[in-house]
């Protein structure tokens, strides 16, 4: 995965936990870009790691939306169970992993069919998925 800058905005950023990764370099962040992983903190409460996708945009609003959650889904999979993500953060190897999905409200339709087939999904491979629609203030099931 690209690498950002690392810890910009570190307290403000990630009010659940400390900021480790921050991909705002020059490859942008979000759903619509696979080859970044958005940010990477630890949830200092539950020790989890967590890793975020961002989808600023609003659900249907474009018809590559679901694939370019599939593949980002994918890429995230794949750091995690290639063992990147223990390389490049060891601290955090052997660490519960969570994938949140912080997106601009909440799924329906084909969007909420999908997300509740990737929790199951990650959930099989004792990966923990969370949908947070922004302003709701709590997650929704995948």
């Amino acid at each position: 995965m690209a690498d950002g800058a690392v810890g910009q905005g570190r307290a403000q950023a990630a009010p659940r936990g400390e900021v480790e990764r921050d991909a705002q370099g020059p490859e942008p962040r979000g759903v619509a870009n696979a080859r970044v992983v958005d940010l990477i903190r630890r949830d200092l409460e539950s020790g989890d790691v967590e890793l975020l996708m961002l989808e600023p945009r609003p659900w249907g609003s474009d018809p590559q939306q679901l694939a370019q959650l599939e593949a980002k889904l994918n890429a995230y999979l794949g750091y995690v169970q290639t063992g990147s993500l223990a390389r490049d953060y060891p601290q955090y190897a052997g660490a519960p992993v969570r994938f949140r999905l912080e997106c601009a409200g909440p799924p329906s339709g084909p969007a909420a069919q999908m997300l509740a087939g990737i929790r199951d999904f990650c959930a099989n491979d004792g990966i923990a998925f969370e949908v947070a629609p922004r302003g709701s203030g709590s997650s929704a099931p995948g």
